[in-house]
């Protein structure tokens, strides 16, 4: 009896530590499913579409080593709550079919079955009108979809009027990075608006858009708000005529917009109106009698940059400008390159960076000066003592600069390799402005600084001018008058005009005598 008691015993011990083991097993697994990584998921991909071009999509997570490899995904589209569509793979395809709002639920489930889900909405369109502008207020242009619900013969979704915004960066390759976020949109648009003053900047940036998203859209239609010559407009546009959506261009007045813009919310062709012009951007249109045009009009058409072809159209007036300040107002100008550098610096790396190196190198030229005056030093190692000083204060400056966070100056203005012409430049300019002959017989020297910033000022403005820049690209002949005024001014022999004021009692009393 004790035996068979004996044998009981071990049976109920073992069935007991059996159970055990299987609730702490089963105990083990609901923690694992109850403990799940904090990984977080988003559908990559436009939302908002046109109905059958193909797009893409993509389901981004934060990629754990630990998980990536145990991913069991799925994705189903559905329309109202029918599912039409499914896949199995991390990105997949699609064609929308029609004009509605489709549903994209997600699906993520890890090996230890923890289960994540994402869902988006992809409003699918008839139609996608661009508007490029200047400005970052949204002008609400959106609302004049065409809506089934208010009258209009439509779906709800029939037309999509997307506003893109080109003002307010700080750079060039910022506003780059921006529109490239809307490659997808320019890819499949019907129509493209643009209303902005600096449309070459807009159209090179547009054309390394298009060039690194292999963007080749035949159909578009391209419409500029803008108040300019066919000159002008031609040599623009033939900078990127190697662009295959630029194809059909259409150009306008302000006072127009609206017209142009309802017309096209319509779906009716805006070309019939007079006030709808098309611009030719073909070479043969150019004046070969006109050399200077025709040597710019073949410049631009075999690739050559813009804003290069711009500036040396407009040095000549540019150096005229000083030389008037010069030789017929009397100010102070340290000759015509040394402003004119500056205003180059300025304009390649913007204000506020021209400025820090003004001033570290003024410093640095005062003190080499300085140093020279105890210490005799020939002529091309104070330069390189002049250099030693302004490399190693431009790097306690910059340094000071971050140190305190004042957010003056953008990093990205140094991005571009050029960067290194205005460094040196600037060198130079602080060289003639702080010369030890300026320092030493001016007396009122410090008049004379504020001139050479207002003239150099005013010549950045005029670099930056869109008014200028539309008129000289639009007539290159121009330079053949500045080269006119030019000899004018250079043999002008009266009275400047400040010295009227200098000499005016002188003036007063040989006319009392007389």
């Amino acid at each position: 009896m004790k035996k068979y008691f004996a044998l009981l015993v071990s049976v109920a011990f073992f069935m007991s530590w059996v159970g055990l083991l299987a609730f702490a097993q089963e105990g083990l697994e609901v923690q694992n499913i109850d403990w799940c990584p904090e990984i977080e998921f988003d559908l990559l991909g436009q939302h908002e579409v046109k109905k059958w071009p193909l797009y893409e999509y993509s389901l981004n997570y934060d990629d754990d080593a630990s998980y990536s490899s145990w991913l069991v995904v799925s994705h189903v589209i559905q329309q109202w709550e029918t599912e039409i569509a499914s896949f199995a793979e991390n990105s997949f395809s699609y064609e929308f079919p029609e004009t509605w709002v489709y549903t994209v639920r997600s699906s993520v489930i890890l090996e230890n079955w923890c289960e994540y889900g994402v869902e988006k909405s992809i409003d699918s369109y008839t139609s996608m009108i661009l508007y490029l502008w200047e400005g970052s207020d949204v002008l609400d242009l959106a609302s004049w979809e065409l809506k089934g619900d208010e009258g209009w013969d439509g779906d709800r979704y029939d037309l999509l009027v997307k506003e893109i915004s080109t003002d307010n960066f700080s750079s060039d390759d910022k506003q780059l990075s921006h529109l490239s976020t809307f490659a997808p949109y320019f890819r499949h648009a019907d129509s493209v608006l643009i209303d902005t003053s600096s449309q070459w900047q807009l159209f090179e940036n547009l054309g390394k858009v298009f060039s690194i998203n292999d963007i080749e859209n035949k159909s578009a239609d391209v419409y500029v708000i803008a108040d300019i010559t066919q000159s002008y407009f031609r040599r623009l546009l033939a900078r990127y005529v190697t662009a295959a959506w630029i194809e059909k261009v259409y150009v306008t007045q302000d006072q127009n917009f609206w017209s142009l813009f309802t017309s096209l919310v319509l779906w009716e062709n805006p070309q019939k109106f007079d006030f709808i012009k098309e611009y030719s951007v073909s070479l043969d249109t150019s004046n070969r009698f006109m050399f200077l045009s025709y040597m710019t009009d073949s410049l631009l058409f075999n690739g050559f940059p813009l804003w290069i072809v711009i500036l040396v159209l407009l040095l000549p007036f540019v150096g005229l400008v000083i030389s008037i300040a010069r030789q017929i107002v009397w100010l102070s100008v340290f000759w015509v390159f040394t402003p004119l550098l500056f205003a180059l610096s300025m304009f390649v790396i913007w204000v506020y960076p021209a400025l820090l190196l003004l001033l570290t190198a003024s410093i640095a030229v005062i003190i080499a000066n300085r140093i020279t005056k105890h210490l005799y030093l020939l002529y091309s190692p104070k330069i390189s003592l002049m250099l030693i000083l302004y490399c190693m204060f431009t790097l306690f400056g910059w340094w000071l600069h971050n140190k305190l966070a004042l957010n003056r100056v953008d990093v990205a203005s140094y991005a571009d390799s050029f960067a290194v012409f205005p460094f040196v430049s600037i060198l130079i300019v602080a060289k003639w402005v702080f010369s030890d002959s300026f320092l030493q017989f001016k007396k009122w020297w410090w008049m004379t600084l504020v001139e050479f910033v207002l003239i150099s000022f005013l010549v950045f403005y005029m670099l930056n001018s869109d008014y200028l820049q539309n008129i000289f690209l639009g007539n290159p002949e121009l330079i053949l008058l500045v080269f006119i005024l030019n000899i004018l001014v250079w043999r002008f022999t009266g009275l400047q005009f400040l010295e009227y004021f200098r000499f005016l009692p002188l003036i007063k009393n040989y006319f009392e005598e007389e």
